[in-house]
């Protein structure tokens, strides 16, 4: 895959600038490449959600790795679902872990999933667990500048332009 597509949701892991950190976020496509990105943050105080436009996620300098989950029919009721999952720093509802930017992006994919909106192809656990893997061993040669970050599909093993 080597462009993103339009009423699509990804993941998005982004540099931290501490290797094999990441911050973690959800990329909503309407007209692909423009969507909108949604991430828990900490920047101005206490934790929030933030959705904000963007044009082309994949000019983000830090950008590592942006995941495919699946399709969406409707955007508009994905954002319903994703402003309503507790951004608020508050342990997790679904699982009681301590909250972090990926906590709530889990616990926001799983809302998906539950409203049927999303299907997921893989348990979250184990989507985690590759992404994770996939956006360790990218993370070197992005910081470099070496490369630009890759898009991936659910179930994939290979980017669109080296094995990643």
């Amino acid at each position: 895959m080597s462009a993103l597509e339009s009423n699509t949701v990804y993941m998005t892991l982004n540099s931290r600038g501490i290797r094999g950190t990441f911050h973690w976020g959800l990329l909503v496509t309407s007209a692909a490449p423009k969507g909108l990105y949604y991430h828990a943050t900490n920047k101005a105080g206490g934790w929030q959600l933030e959705a904000k436009p963007s044009s082309n996620a994949m000019n983000s300098m830090s950008l590592v790795l942006v995941y495919k989950l699946g399709d969406v029919s409707s955007p508009d009721q994905v954002d319903q679902v994703l402003r309503s999952v507790p951004a608020d720093g508050s342990p997790s509802l679904r699982t009681g872990e301590a909250f972090t930017c990926r906590i709530w992006l889990k616990d926001a994919i799983m809302a998906l999933d539950k409203n049927q909106l999303l299907k997921l192809a893989a348990h979250i656990d184990d989507i985690e667990k590759k992404a994770f893997a996939a956006a360790t061993r990218l993370e070197p040669a992005i910081e470099e500048g070496l490369i630009k970050a890759k898009i991936v599909s659910t179930g994939s093993s290979s980017s669109s332009s080296s094995r990643w």
